[in-house]
């Protein structure tokens, strides 16, 4: 709440879990290991370290690629991508930590691998 708009900061997480939690969490009380560092669910980690800022982002990326996928003969392009963005991200509520950990690195790549199959460029090398 102290922090709704701009968040923690990305991978602030693990500092604020420890600023905030009660005297009697398990995880802080487990002595010397570091407590939780993400929040273990994608949207959670999103409002939590980038706030409302980075959840209306995530939104808007969510809705400019539904935008692009709708199409039918460019969603039949571009299915192998989708379904490797999908299993990256699908368990929700298990997830690993989506910034600077290699999940998000390999989401990302995704990403971009899906929008380059979509493409309508043609190649630049001659096959005649």
């Amino acid at each position: 709440r102290d922090n709704w708009i701009n968040g923690v900061g990305p991978r602030g997480f693990r500092y604020a879990y420890r600023r905030y939690a009660g005297p009697d969490d398990f995880w802080v009380n487990l002595g010397g290991v570091q407590p939780t560092t993400q929040p273990q669910q994608i949207l959670l980690e999103v409002l939590a370290e980038t706030g409302v800022i980075g959840f209306l982002g995530v939104t808007l990326f969510v809705y400019l690629f539904y935008r692009l996928v709708k199409n039918q003969k460019l969603l039949f392009r571009i299915f192998p991508g989708l379904l490797a963005i999908f299993v990256a991200v699908f368990p929700f509520n298990t997830h690993m930590a989506f910034f600077s950990s290699y999940w998000g690195s390999m989401f990302w790549w995704l990403v971009v691998m899906a929008f380059l199959s979509g493409s309508t460029a043609t190649s630049c090398v001659n096959t005649k």
